[in-house]
């Protein structure tokens, strides 16, 4: 570990991810406007000290749902990377546990999920699930798979 850290361009990955993990746990505590209240008579207001970054058309303050929406993303990248790595890795020993017919045909379907660009693969999940927070979740961990298997 270590070892990794000696490099500045991962430490400072690091370090910017446990301050956005750390902010993102803190958001009910740090900010101070509800980030789905609506205040119409705020609407777009330039960033200053009571809104450090403004407020959107409809008055909402911007800060507050920049750090809200950082929990669901961190949620959502963990959970995805589970499934991805979860799915590949039971693929992987599937594979190399039987070979022979499935290990080509599973090696054909990896070929074929790795050709296809991500987004695609995504999209066409979320089409077949329906709309909704889960279904992007599966989305990106079923088409996030084929690097993992």
């Amino acid at each position: 570990m270590m070892r990794l850290l000696r490099d500045p361009r991962i430490a400072i990955g690091i370090g910017f991810l446990l301050v956005l993990c750390l902010l993102s746990a803190l958001a009910p505590y740090i900010v101070p406007y509800d980030p789905l209240k609506i205040a119409p008579q705020e609407n777009l207001q330039p960033p200053s000290f009571r809104h450090l970054f403004g407020t959107d058309n409809m008055g909402r303050d911007v800060f507050s749902r920049v750090l809200y929406g950082t929990r669901y993303s961190l949620v959502l990248g963990l959970v995805a990377v589970t499934i991805s790595g979860t799915l590949g890795t039971l693929l992987g020993l599937i594979s190399g546990f039987w070979g022979g017919v499935i290990d080509s045909l599973l090696a054909r379907i990896v070929d074929v999920g790795l050709a296809f660009p991500s987004i695609l693969l995504a999209l066409l999940v979320i089409s077949v699930v329906g709309p909704g927070l889960p279904s992007v979740v599966l989305a990106i961990g079923v088409s996030s798979t084929p690097p993992f298997v």
